[in-house]
């Protein structure tokens, strides 16, 4: 089952713009991936590159989180 995307919340456009005058741009898109788990989505997106990371908002060691943070830095075309 393939994850769902929404569009990126920064346009290609806005991102040049930011990215001339800003060294880091954030770039966030939300993902209904049911089938996948953090931990899964963070393996695929890190590939074990430098300078990853997983941040999940479970309060006070329970075991489920709200929201799931995964950072990956960029991917050359």
């Amino acid at each position: 089952m393939q994850a769902q995307l929404a569009a990126a919340t920064t346009s290609r456009e806005t991102f040049r713009a930011l990215a001339a005058e800003h060294r880091v741009v954030p770039v966030t898109r939300k993902v209904l991936a049911d089938a996948e788990t953090p931990l899964s989505a963070y393996r695929k997106l890190a590939a074990n590159r430098p300078g990853t990371f997983l941040l999940e908002s479970a309060e006070n060691g329970r075991s489920w989180s709200r929201w799931s943070f995964v950072g990956a830095g960029r991917r050359r075309r």
